[in-house]
């Protein structure tokens, strides 16, 4: 009925896996009406996770929905927890390899690589997992988390974000701006890298973790991956008064 009322509109909803999969055939006519992506709180590629999250959907079946929304035309918009108190080093490098292997390394899903989990209190899971996290001054649940190899790249991740996400989504911006309007080579090089730097910076520091036990992030700023970083900030940082008047 709305698209015969007017076939420009277009929608966007959230679902599960399982029900993108039970319901294939209509999610594959809804994409050819207007459907353009579908929201999935996939969570984790690990199933143990899964378990504790009670998700009650495999690992499988989040894969196959993805397949089913691209075959479909339809963007899938999956999120992540990336982080949780009892997961392992392990886990995270399934659900990181998850993200590449099904490219959900867009711009905007860079939150993907902070999620934590902060259970509220009186769910299920905090019934059962509630000793594995502490409440902040706010209220808000901290994770004690159990693999200190998790926790020093959590710390690390947290202090990057801290430091550089804002800067990142400004010059984003200020490239995807200059480049439409100089429709240049070198700009959309650097903003490409720039699209893509968080996810690089979280694959050093999990692999330096996987290496060596921990996370020092003062040591990995001195990564060439980080020269390039700043150098490419730098290049769309915002004028100063005096640099304008010159």
């Amino acid at each position: 009925m709305l698209y015969e009322f007017n076939a420009s509109i277009t929608f966007n909803f959230q679902t599960r896996s399982d029900q993108v999969i039970r319901y294939a055939d209509l999610i594959r006519e809804m994409g050819k009406l207007g459907c353009i992506s579908i929201n999935l709180g996939v969570e984790s590629d690990s199933e143990e996770v899964l378990r504790r999250y009670n998700k009650q959907v495999d690992r499988v079946t989040n894969r196959k929905a993805i397949e089913v929304l691209r075959t479909s035309d339809i963007e899938a918009i999956v999120y992540i927890i990336m982080f949780e108190a009892l997961e392992s080093l392990e886990d995270i490098g399934k659900n990181y390899a998850f993200i590449k292997e099904n490219e959900l390394t867009s711009f905007e899903l860079t939150n993907n690589l902070y999620g934590c989990m902060r259970p509220f209190y009186g769910t299920e899971y905090h019934k059962t997992y509630g000793k594995y996290y502490e409440k902040n001054i706010h209220g808000v649940a901290q994770p004690l988390f159990r693999d200190h190899r998790v926790k020093s790249l959590y710390d690390c991740i947290v202090e990057f974000r801290n430091d550089y996400e804002d800067r990142i989504n400004y010059s984003v911006i200020n490239a995807k701006q200059m480049y439409n309007q100089h429709k240049d080579e070198d700009i959309k090089l650097k903003l490409r890298f720039l699209v893509k730097a968080q996810y690089m910076i979280f694959e050093l520091m999990l692999k330096v973790v996987q290496a060596y036990g921990a996370c020092d992030y003062e040591m990995v700023k001195e990564s060439q991956l980080f020269i390039q970083l700043d150098n490419h900030l730098d290049y769309f940082r915002p004028m100063t008064i005096s640099e304008v008047s010159a």
